[in-house]
């Protein structure tokens, strides 16, 4: 039998209650003037445009932005095209003298379809304009902290050390595309992208010394005064592709697919470069952002003879077991600790984007299906929904034991252990493919003849059914982990089948 035993006391305490006031106001100003005007084959438009945007909350110090746009374009017998742009914005965030920004941008097209040349020589061709842009845009943003040009104190020590140079951090973005449409039926667009920022807004960590003001100096007291210094690049391109046509008088077939390709690097980063001896002595600089860092596994330990002739790893956990992970030297001294650790898998940013729609129309029934997926994506199987110290799961039936290994069964999973072990470093061994293919949507429906609709004074009705997330193909190892999700304490994605009428009248 199954005996309750409560411990300690619980009693009932008086309710009570308590009232609190929040103020929260916003002031947003637009001043535009705009001008348009077409004469002969050429046709021109410009647009000036001031904003001024305030926001309050309580009593803390207002939030003030101003910004200036302008715009202008130009187009000659729609087939050649040219824009030109500025912004020139303001931000509280930075010193006097720094405050405004300068960000410019231009971009032209030539519409080649529109080309008496191009139509004579390409008659299946219905529409092509290759177009490409360059611009720049800047943020001020310093995740959630304010004013930190300024040095504040406490008391008689410096609670933050500002940076009066501070200035706007800068994307420049250039971008080459083109547009097609082949004989009214086929699309495809295709973008190649290419973005570098500079003058990112990141903590002075790898230029402070260490000790500076005070024992600990300024990286225990987290005063390390901001600077534009970071610089990270983005390039990748972006296709998208479409096929709609009608079959007969009463079939119509629409396709529709896309990818994008996304690879960013940190070409800087102000971090502290690790000592000699590390297998890897930057953890960010020329690295992908959120690259992941751990251990490589070199499998089991399986006989007692491996743990004495293996390299010591007693620096990183406790002493080894059989059954328990074995981690490779990567900087070759012989022993195992974090100088070792070298990268291992992906971000959890997926690289590649990609998905499909499609949709039939037959008569009165009509059939619909979406497709989504990302790729190139690595999650770290971590807590309480894979580690036996929480939960026990399907994962942990095929843990190393004396018996499956005598046995020559399938084993996955290390020794089963609630407690410390050196197994649950980080590694590539936890490091799961993040990617996947969903089936998002699904849905089948019949539409009802009107003569029939008519009868209840309706114009249409149509009764469908649909379902969500039906079908996901992943290389997930944990089976009860949805590969879109990395925290046990998410909403779960969850499967969806609905059945409904609509009726317009």
């Amino acid at each position: 039998a199954v005996v309750y035993q409560p411990t300690g006391t619980m009693t009932n305490s008086p309710l009570t209650d308590g009232q609190g006031q929040s103020q929260w106001n916003q002031v947003n100003l637009d001043a535009s003037i705009n001008y348009d005007r077409s004469f002969g084959k050429h046709a021109i438009s410009g647009m000036a445009l001031f904003n001024r945007y305030q926001r309050i909350i309580n009593i803390e110090l207002p939030y003030n932005y101003v910004g200036f746009v302008g715009r202008a374009t130009y187009a000659y017998d729609n087939k050649y095209l040219a824009e030109a742009n500025f912004g020139y914005n303001g931000s509280e965030q930075f010193a006097p003298g720094h405050k405004m920004g300068f960000f410019p941008s231009m971009s032209v097209g030539w519409v080649a379809s529109n080309e008496d040349f191009v139509a004579k020589a390409l008659p299946w061709l219905t529409f092509a304009k290759i177009r490409a842009s360059y611009g720049q845009v800047g943020n001020d943003n310093m995740n959630g902290s304010r004013f930190a040009f300024l040095t504040l104190w406490n008391g008689s020590y410096e609670a933050q050390i500002g940076n009066e140079q501070l200035e706007w951090e800068k994307a420049n973005k250039y971008n080459v595309g083109l547009e097609t449409k082949i004989l009214r039926d086929f699309t495809f667009e295709a973008d190649f992208f290419y973005e570098r920022r500079n003058n990112i807004l990141i903590s002075a960590t790898g230029l402070v010394p260490t000790g500076m003001f005070g024992t600990g100096g300024v990286f225990s007291s987290g005063i390390i005064p901001k600077i534009n210094a970071g610089e990270i690049e983005n390039k990748g391109f972006e296709l998208v592709g479409g096929w709609a046509k009608s079959l007969s008088r009463d079939v119509r077939l629409d396709i529709r697919v896309n990818g994008a390709y996304n690879r960013n690097k940190v070409l800087y980063l102000s971090e502290v470069l690790l000592p000699e001896g590390y297998a890897n002595r930057l953890r960010s600089t020329g690295y992908r952002l959120g690259q992941p860092f751990g251990y490589k596994n070199a499998g089991f330990f399986n006989t007692e003879r491996e743990i004495l002739d293996w390299y010591d790893q007693s620096a990183i956990g406790p002493a080894p077991k059989l059954g328990d992970i074995k981690y490779q030297d990567m900087n070759g001294d012989g022993i195992i600790t974090e100088e070792d650790m070298v990268p291992i898998g992906n971000p959890e940013m997926p690289a590649w984007t990609y998905g499909a729609a499609l949709s039939l129309k037959v008569k009165n029934f009509d059939f619909s299906m979406m497709w989504q997926g990302v790729g190139e994506r690595s999650y770290l199987l971590t807590g309480q929904r894979i580690f036996e110290t929480y939960n026990f799961n399907e994962w942990h039936k095929e843990a190393w034991s004396q018996e499956r290994y005598d046995a020559g069964l399938p084993i996955t999973y290390p020794r089963l252990d609630p407690g410390s072990s050196s197994s649950k470093q980080v590694s590539d061994f936890w490091q799961a493919d993040g990617s996947y293919i969903r089936l998002r949507n699904l849905e089948v429906g019949y539409t009802i003849a009107n003569r029939f609709a008519g009868k209840i004074g309706a114009s249409a009705i149509r009764v469908y059914a649909n379902g969500l997330n039906l079908l996901t193909f992943d290389r997930y190892p944990v089976k009860y982990q949805d590969p879109e999700q990395n925290n046990e304490l998410l909403y779960p994605v969850f499967k969806a089948y609905n059945v409904g009428l609509n009726v317009t009248f």
